[in-house]
């Protein structure tokens, strides 16, 4: 048997169970579905990484966490107490 090309497949399970219970919308492979800041269906969940894309890359899933986290900052109060 003779390859030009092999590609190791690793596969993923998507954990979204806590955050469907909590309400968040997931499609149909259970990825949640977010906005473009990373926020899922339920105000204040956020999401990032395998559980948001297909796409199972840690850049991708550091690239959803910075999103988010600038989202979460800006809608934090001032000062709080």
């Amino acid at each position: 048997m003779c390859f030009d090309v092999l590609y190791r497949v690793l596969g993923c399970d998507v954990r979204s169970g806590l955050a469907v219970d909590l309400g968040a919308a997931a499609g149909a492979t259970g990825c949640l579905e977010v906005d473009e800041h990373q926020c899922t269906s339920v105000s204040g969940i956020f999401a990032a990484g395998d559980v948001v894309s297909d796409l199972h890359q840690i850049a991708v899933g550091a690239g959803h966490a910075a999103v988010a986290a600038t989202r979460i900052h800006k809608i934090l109060p001032a000062h709080p107490r």
